[in-house]
């Protein structure tokens, strides 16, 4: 008799036993910090982050910025800030919003794609876990990012490395607690797998709780000073399915486990601002 397949996890180095398979990945669920993670060696396709990526699979994403939660991070930099960097910028939204209301902060957005040029902000291009960066930062900012990432205990190491010491990091990603997960895994054990597919799909490789996104800050080098759960604004969901009125009736769905996710806080994303020690 085989036995079931683990892997180990990227946060605490525990075994982790499968929990699930998606078309795209082996998944995996750590019983010790609660991380969820695809299985690096079992992702079928490596997400390549051209423009099709931007302009068409996620297209609704990236033309509705996230308002309330750049209003929210904003509110936390430091008054004595000045510098901050904005790492997978995107398009720049944030960096953009931020240099409209605090124009004595030096911002810098990276990226792995060519971004149109705005003055008073400073584009970097490159990939963020390889490219050389000597200088530090106040406020380091990752908004959508970490989730992508083949290591993440790096990812964080390098937030350290380049954020100033009593700096600020704020981390924006998925939550796997969230209601709209949770109802994604039921749905698909009753047989009806997209919103489980397109959650899980391999483009994501990490699904952090706010448990395992906390302790992977807090082991490198990290405060935690507060996490915000919220969601994204309901025009920004890019739903693939054909038809009105099926992508009504499936907004709809959504629109109903947001608001319930937001009064039992368990909403569909997490931020958290956490202190370089």
């Amino acid at each position: 008799m085989s036995r079931a397949p683990v892997a180990e996890c990227p946060v605490c180095r525990a075994m982790a036993p499968l929990a699930f398979v998606h078309p795209e990945a082996r998944v995996h669920r750590c019983k010790v910090c609660t991380h969820v993670f695809s299985d690096l060696g079992s992702v079928v396709v490596t997400e390549t982050y051209d423009e099709r990526y931007f302009n068409e699979t996620h297209r609704r994403w990236f033309e509705h910025a996230n308002l309330a939660l750049f209003r929210w991070i904003a509110k936390r930099i430091p008054g004595r800030a000045h510098s901050a960097i904005d790492i997978g910028c995107g398009r720049g939204d944030f960096v953009r919003y931020l240099g409209a209301i605090r124009r004595d902060l030096r911002l810098v957005g990276l990226d792995l794609g060519e971004i149109a040029k705005n003055h008073g902000v400073e584009y970097w291009r490159g990939d963020f876990l390889v490219m050389p960066i000597m200088e530090r930062f106040d406020c380091v900012i990752a908004l959508a990012v970490i989730e992508h990432v083949r290591d993440v205990a790096e990812c964080a190491q390098r937030f350290r490395n380049i954020c100033e010491k009593d700096g600020r990091v704020f981390v924006m990603t998925l939550n796997n607690d969230s209601l709209l997960y949770t109802v994604a895994r039921l749905a698909h054990r009753w047989g009806a797998p997209l919103a489980f597919e397109r959650l899980y799909s391999a483009h994501h490789l990490h699904h952090f709780t706010p448990a395992s996104l906390c302790r992977l800050l807090e082991q490198n080098g990290f405060m935690v000073e507060e996490t915000y759960q919220h969601n994204a604004p309901l025009k920004a969901i890019d739903i693939p399915v054909q038809g009105r009125v099926a992508r009504i009736v499936l907004l709809a769905g959504v629109a109903a486990l947001f608001l319930l996710g937001s009064m039992l806080k368990r909403c569909y994303l997490q931020t958290v601002v956490a202190r370089r020690m």
